[in-house]
């Protein structure tokens, strides 16, 4: 399934709910690099392999000479076959991954569950139901293959708290991976990053994330890009306002202990000390290093 015309030179993939909107945007305003034209997710490597090349390579502008071509696609992270998909395909590619400490990642998927619709049981029901909310924490499982097919020169991992503290330095350091200047819109370097929220008119806001998914599944791709160049979202957001949440201090324990063994390997394997980082090591009841 090769074809040497068309090449992909870097893949950003992480958990959900990590930054990789706000980075899809900022990558786009570099010069240097292209994404995915017609939609940020083609999900190519997942779910639409079967599409094939012909089809992936449409989604990208025509003339792609000179620039940094690159997908960003959380969903690698939630499916297996994407290490031998992107492997088969494009065997030279970079991975770039985001992490995020489990219990807030976890918490805010459910919460995001929940304004699409998709959940109504608790959030504990969730974590312990939902095969998704438990592989996108599972670090350890979901990296060791892409680090055995793709080796540690071709990986860079980094860190959700970092791109929220210091989003100009995560940027920069993302580029230098990739091989491109860090030309970027300086205004998104200002952008906020909302915290977890549950929507106050969650009858409206189902609905809506209903036909969003329906356009994806069938290709209607300029449908939500319409949307969104015309502030959609926005505009949504504004006139009905999420009520931010936290996570319960009991459920943070369960995903902590749940979790443990995966973080702590996962930082054998990329050379990060998340235990600490994460404050693992403090959690009541978290077992013994």
């Amino acid at each position: 399934m090769r074809n040497d015309d068309f090449s992909v030179d870097f893949v950003i993939g992480g958990c959900r709910k990590a930054g990789t909107s706000w980075l899809y945007e900022v990558l786009r305003s570099n010069p240097e690099v292209c994404l995915c034209e017609k939609v940020k997710e083609s999900h190519f490597f997942t779910t639409k392999f079967g599409k094939g090349l012909d089809w992936y390579r449409s989604l990208f502008p025509s003339n792609l000479s000179g620039l940094a071509v690159g997908e960003i696609d959380p969903s690698i992270f939630i499916f297996p076959e994407a290490v031998s998909n992107i492997k088969s395909t494009f065997p030279d590619t970079k991975l770039i991954f985001i992490l995020r400490r489990p219990p807030d990642l976890a918490h805010s998927g459910y919460m995001f569950s929940l304004r699409e619709g998709t959940v109504t049981g608790t959030e504990q029901e969730r974590w312990e139901q939902s095969p998704y909310a438990r592989r996108d924490v599972s670090f350890f499982t979901v990296l060791r293959p892409f680090y055995e097919h793709f080796g540690a020169d071709k990986i860079l991992i980094t860190i959700f708290d970092d791109l929220k503290q210091h989003p100009e330095a995560f940027y920069k350091r993302v580029c230098e991976f990739v091989g491109v200047e860090t030309s970027a819109d300086p205004l998104l370097f200002s952008r906020k990053f909302n915290a977890a929220a549950r929507s106050r008119v969650q009858w409206l806001t189902a609905p809506v994330q209903r036909l969003k998914r329906l356009a994806r599944q069938t290709d209607m791709h300029w449908l939500v890009n319409t949307a969104k160049q015309f502030g959609g979202k926005r505009l949504f957001n504004m006139l009905f306002p999420a009520e931010s949440t936290r996570i319960s201090p009991e459920m943070e324990q369960i995903i902590i202990r749940d979790t443990y063994d995966e973080v702590a390997k996962a930082s054998e394997l990329i050379g990060i000390d998340l235990v600490s980082m994460w404050r693992y090591d403090k959690a009541p009841g978290a077992p013994s290093p």
